[in-house]
């Protein structure tokens, strides 16, 4: 009787963890990132169908998280990540501090960066609260404010060991919030440091998803003005954008019927615009009625 129970109770995990059902996406609730060969589907063509020449962006990647890459243009070609630099700095935090630490603004920290600020010096926060003005709202003080802490220097470098462990060559950081052009990547690489990123920090592209933040009697809105629109479909986003190289996106995608996708946009002129094109012929090629 024992072990018929055993029996039972180990078929009933390897249904739900192996067999062919897949999750749904969930605002509240991260996914984990199973593996391409969980989801059956009809043999589909390499490439996306879409009309490449209305979009805008130099460099762009559609790839399945272990499986195809769905659509490329220079996608080894390395560009400026501009904010698209805040998701990696989020990681880093989290692996650093406990998501309640306070951080106090001081002087120095509204002075080293270029933006408006929406703090005010003796002003507290969080560290859940300060990434998710930073990726939410893309506000560089929150960010820079935590790398600051940590040590400027210190946390810059270990964004690079970072990289280098995981094996992304291409990629590199000079500042933690995207305001130096230098931070670059290739669209397959920051495809991938996005997988990496969810995998093992879900919470960085969970705090994406919302609209908007309430925090000290501010509220900060999302850059990402295609969320509400898409939001059954996009898993994290972020934006970024320096008046010198253009505006740059990145999304995880989840399908009802397909794998994790990384789409990363790059040096795009109208960024929402490419990502509307591309989340519409992934919406053909899965059979999903947007």
């Amino acid at each position: 009787m024992t072990s018929f129970f055993f029996l039972f109770l180990f078929n009933d995990l390897w249904q739900n963890f192996f067999g062919n059902k897949t999750p749904s996406a969930s605002l509240n609730q991260p996914l984990a990132i199973f593996r391409l060969e969980n989801f059956k589907r009809e043999e589909k063509p390499n490439f996306l169908q879409l009309n490449e020449n209305k979009l805008t962006a130099e460099g762009i990647i559609v790839k399945e998280f272990e499986g195809k890459i769905l659509y490329e243009k220079n996608s080894q070609k390395t560009f400026s990540l501009a904010s698209l630099t805040k998701l990696l700095s989020a990681y880093l935090a989290l692996e650093k501090f406990s998501p309640q630490t306070t951080f106090s603004f001081d002087e120095f920290t509204f002075r080293n960066q270029l933006t408006s600020a929406r703090f005010s010096v003796g002003e507290k926060a969080n560290l859940l609260e300060l990434l998710s003005a930073g990726l939410i709202a893309s506000n560089n003080e929150a960010i820079y404010l935590i790398a600051k802490t940590y040590g400027l220097e210190k946390f810059t470098s270990e964004l690079n060991q970072l990289l280098s462990l995981w094996g992304f060559r291409e990629t590199k950081i000079f500042e933690p919030t995207g305001i130096d052009e230098k931070n670059i990547s290739t669209p397959e690489e920051f495809a991938d440091i996005m997988f990496k990123i969810y995998s093992r920090h879900p919470e960085v592209f969970s705090l994406t998803q919302k609209e908007y933040l309430d925090l000290n009697g501010k509220r900060f809105w999302t850059t990402n003005l295609i969320l509400r629109k898409y939001n059954r479909l996009i898993v994290g986003a972020k934006t970024g954008y320096l008046p010198q190289i253009g505006e740059n996106f990145a999304l995880l995608l989840k399908f009802p019927n397909s794998p994790f996708i990384s789409v990363v946009i790059l040096k795009s002129s109208d960024r929402f615009q490419d990502a509307e094109i591309i989340i519409k012929a992934l919406a053909q090629y899965y059979n999903y009625d947007l």
